[in-house]
Order: C-alpha cells, then structure tokens, then sequence
C-alpha cells in the first residue's frame, strides 16, 4: 500500500483525503502523493462508519471486479 500515489488508489465514494501527517509535518495531498509507512491520515467522509485502518477506505468491491475479470 506504500508508494502508490493516491490518484491511483481505488477509494471509496464519498472520501477524501484532506491531509497527511508524517515525521512532525502537514502535507496537503495531491494525486502523485503517496503513502508511507508510519504516516497518519485526516479523511473526510459523508459515512458515518468508523475508519480504523487504510484498507477501511479502499474500494475492496472494485479490487474483486478486476481479479475476477483476470482470472477468466
């Protein structure tokens, strides 16, 4: 899940990720930003579920759709 940028990441509808928290310093995400092992992450939702993990984001539906489709 690390240095992927977040343009590619298949994310749920309705987040955002609004900033990153890494060695004492605010980034403010663009999609070629990527995530590192240790960072925080702020995400804004129009969910009401709890976000405990990164995968917790992840549109795991779509990631299925594709192995799936490879398989065949």
């Amino acid at each position: 899940m690390t240095n992927i940028p977040l343009q590619t990441l298949e994310l749920k509808s309705g987040l955002l990720v609004c900033a990153i928290y890494r060695k004492g310093k605010v980034i403010i995400p663009k999609g070629q930003d990527c995530l590192q092992l240790g960072d925080s992450v702020i995400i804004i939702t129009t969910s009401c579920s709890e976000l405990k993990d990164v995968c917790d984001i992840l549109d795991t539906s779509h990631a299925a759709r594709q192995t799936k489709a490879e398989t065949i």
